[in-house]
């Protein structure tokens, strides 16, 4: 990501249960994705450069999780 420029992150997970999706930004986003095929967006503003995205599964939940990072224009 470059530096103080606007992104759209797009999570999706395919499956059962849900994820927690956490996205390292002053401050840290933190949101529950359902596993169940529908996209989540969250946008970024101001980026700091880098971005750390981490997921972790809830207890039970199984699939696989995709994301997109995509530049916003202004």
């Amino acid at each position: 990501m470059t530096r103080g420029k606007s992104y759209e992150l797009a999570v999706v997970c395919m499956g059962s249960g849900k994820v927690s999706l956490s996205v390292s930004l002053k401050p840290p986003i933190h949101r529950d994705v359902p596993c169940d095929g529908v996209t989540v967006s969250q946008r970024i503003q101001h980026a700091p450069g880098k971005v750390r995205i981490d997921t972790e599964n809830a207890t039970g939940a199984v699939g696989m999780i995709a994301y997109r990072v995509t530049k916003v224009e202004k």
